[in-house]
Formats: C-alpha cells, structure tokens, sequence
C-alpha cells in the first residue's frame, strides 16, 4: 500500500505579536540543519517574512504571498495538496503541479514540478490561517455580491448598492463554507507525504462544543470551529504572552488562565516520555519542541522492543 500521510502536523496558534512567523522560522532553520532541505512558507500573515528574511536570503526558506491572487478557494485547495508557483516571487506565477500527482494530472496542460523541486523541502508553513480565511470571506462577499459567485443555499445577510457598485455583508452560510473549506485543506496537508506541515493561527475564545465550557482556541473565522480545530493536527500548540511584560512561553499541553478558562493544546509524545508543560527563554523554538518530541519517540520504541523481547523470552 502507498503511503500518504506528511511527517507531522502542527497547529500554532497565540494572539497578534507573539511570534508565530519567528517560530515557524525556528522550525526551519531546524529542519535545514537536519536534513538539508528548504521549507516552503504560504504567507497571508499581517507580518509578512520580515522577521525570517535572513533565513530567505539564506535559501532555507521559499516563501510566496498570495494576497493579490484570485480563485482563493482553488489556490489554497491546491497550496495545500503541494501545488507550487512556477516563480515563487511572482504573484502571477502559474501553479505546478507537484511531481508525486503526475499520474493523477495525466490531462493537465499546465507545468510540473520536478523530482528535484519536490524533493529538494522538507516542510509546507501556511502562516495565517485566521488572516487567510478574512481574506476570502472579502472575496466571497464582494463576488457575492456582484452575482458572480454562491457559495451557500443561504444568501448575504445584506447586499446594497453605492454609486455603480454592489457590496453586501457574509452570512452564516459564508462563514460555514469557508470554514468547512479550511478543514478540507488542513485535511489535505495531511497526504503530503514524507513532509512537516505546520499552519498557524490567532487565538479566540469560545466554548467547548461538548462541555459548553469558555476556552481559547485556533481563530477559524470566528467561534464555531475552534473546538473542532484543536483536533486537526496532531500537534496543537498554544504560544502564551504576558501583557504585563516581555514573558512568552510555548505551551504543549493544555493549560488554564488566573480565570480557571482552558487553552487548548496537545503533544503526541508517549505518556511515558512525556514532553514538559511548556518551553521559555532560550528553549523557546518549534526545534527544540521537535527535537524533545523525537527523543520521546525514540525512548517509546526502545521501551516497546525492550518489553517485545521479554515477551519472546
């Protein structure tokens, strides 16, 4: 049977000024030392790369920006299935398809990657979820509202004219879409194969979908998905920052505020081995994170064999 599932699957989210791109920075810069490879960064954040250009300058990192790009709904979809510009810095580059789905595209008249494209990263960082799912809710309702595009049974919660322009306002609907969208695509990231795959987030607060308590999660475009969101990676971690100071942390697992309200997050290491409750100061990296949650694999699968080979016995 193929495999198809990518190396890991990470989600970070914190609020506006944390650091997400920096960490995402760290966790390529990791990998490169690692492997050799180059981590392709999907950028709709408000921050831009700014704070990783030396790691661009470096050809560690390949970013694009897909802010003035059109069909939203098809690029991400296909963003997140490994589709690549041709010119990463090009906004109108063309997409190639990724070199794995060559059979699959045999009727596609566009271009391909190479083997050496493909295999020359290691990781796909999509950074700015919550930003990027704005960003099609205004595509949405401005198409919407021009009679060009309907993407739900239900209609605009409003549509209005100004001068020889229409404009509207989203409806449930809207929102439903896109964020069903959103999970479809995180889904897709899944099938990369061989490679890390980290996206990134606001935080909100909400409730709990099954125990209707207040919690803070991943910001999908608004409140009702965020419950549902801390499950779709299988590492969902929360970066905490002080408003009364320059304290940050990297928490790993759930932790809870002065109010007693959780803030999701998870690890995949071994209760045996378990990873510490968060990371600060000098430790403070998606790196050191993944490097801890090998270490923990490793002494899983020594244990594992170590108790096999008392069982043989």
């Amino acid at each position: 049977m193929k495999q198809s599932k990518c190396e890991s699957l990470m989600l970070l989210y914190a609020v506006s000024g944390f650091g997400k791109t920096t960490l995402v920075g760290s966790m390529a810069e990791w990998l490169y030392h690692k492997t050799g490879l180059r981590t392709r960064l999907v950028s709709r954040s408000g921050g831009g790369w700014e704070v990783v250009q030396y790691l661009v300058d470096a050809g560690i990192i390949v970013p694009t920006d897909i802010t003035s790009r059109e069909d939203r709904y098809n690029l991400l979809d296909k963003l997140s299935h490994g589709w690549w510009p041709a010119d990463h810095t090009d906004p109108e580059s063309p997409l190639l398809c990724p070199y794995h789905l060559r059979d699959k595209y045999t009727k596609w008249k566009g271009g391909f990657q190479t083997a050496e494209d493909w295999n020359g990263y290691v990781a796909l960082a999509i950074d700015g979820i919550s930003e990027i799912c704005e960003w099609i809710m205004s595509y949405t309702v401005e198409r919407e509202a021009k009679g060009l595009m309907k993407v739900s049974g239900e209609s605009l919660s409003s549509v209005f004219a100004d001068g020889d322009e229409k404009y509207g306002g989203p409806g449930k609907g809207q929102y439903g879409t896109i964020q069903n969208h959103m999970s479809m695509c995180v889904t897709n990231t899944k099938k990369l194969f061989g490679k890390h795959v980290l996206w990134t987030a606001l935080e909100i607060r909400t409730k709990d979908d099954q125990t209707g308590m207040p919690i803070y999660g991943p910001d999908i475009l608004g409140k009702a998905k965020t419950s549902n969101a801390v499950g779709w990676a299988e590492q969902t971690l929360h970066g905490w920052k002080d408003p009364k100071s320059a304290r940050r942390r990297l928490y790993l697992t759930s932790h809870y505020d002065e109010y007693g309200i959780e803030f999701k997050a998870k690890n995949t290491a071994s209760h045996h081995n378990p990873l510490p409750e968060f990371l600060e100061g000098s430790d403070l990296s998606l790196g050191h994170f993944m490097n801890k949650l090998d270490e923990s694999k490793k002494k899983t699968a020594q244990r594992v064999a170590a108790l096999r080979g008392v069982v043989t016995k």
